[in-house]
This record gives structure tokens, sequence and C-alpha cells, in this order.
């Protein structure tokens, strides 16, 4: 917890608001992509559908944003449930998606540089 006088200045991970006193201002704007090592993608074909989906094993992390994508990608759940895996670490489910085991949720800033080295492959974003 920040005290008055201790920090001039944060970055902070999450919505606004936060504690009293402290004056937030949006630094960047989250944007949620699904990411995939290259091979693996090349394997099994870009997920463009609900049903395609499916033959990805789901890496979550505890922002659990799952749900949430692919109801905004597909305007459905899915029905059947997916492989999945969870982690207690964003960076965790990435490492993850770029050994091949999956696709991973992530803001695109995390994995912007990951991206760029080819090490992984954009899969779904929205």
């Amino acid at each position: 917890q920040f005290r008055p006088g201790g920090t001039d200045i944060a970055v902070r991970y999450g919505r606004a608001p936060f504690e009293n006193m402290l004056n937030a201002e949006l630094f960047l704007t989250e944007r949620i992509v699904a990411v995939a090592s290259p091979v693996l993608l090349e394997q099994l074909g870009r997920p463009e559908s609900v049903e395609k989906l499916q033959e990805y094993t789901l890496l979550h992390d505890a922002h659990s944003f799952w749900p949430e994508f692919i109801d905004q990608a597909f305007q459905s759940p899915i029905r059947q449930p997916s492989k999945n895996v969870r982690f207690n670490q964003t960076v965790l489910a990435i490492e993850a998606a770029a050994a091949g085991q999956g696709l991973a949720l992530a803001s695109y800033h995390f994995v912007k540089a990951d991206l760029e080295a080819g090490r992984l492959a954009l899969a779904m974003a929205h």
C-alpha cells in the first residue's frame, strides 16, 4: 500500500480506483491476445472457430481471461470442455505457449518482443 510522501510514481496493472489519495492516469490500453508457438500454429492451424479452438490446450493464468475472450471472439462459449492447464503466473503460461504446449492469453505489451523475435505467434486477437 502506498503512503503519502513515500512514493512519487508507480505503474500498476489493474483497474482504477485504487487507494484514496492516488491520482491514476491510464498508461497503456490493454489488448489481450492469444499466442502460441509458431510450430504449433502451423501444425493445428489458426483457431478461427470454436470447434478449431477445441483442438488446442488452453493455458490459463490467475487472470482467467479465457471465458470472456472466447465469448467476445466467437459470440458463444465453448460447449464441450477444452483441455486446460492452469498456472499461477502469466509468465509461466507464456513460457508454456512458447514451448508448444497450447494457447496462452496475455497483454499484447507483455508478448510484443517475443512476437517480433518469432518465439511466439499471434493466434487470435480481438
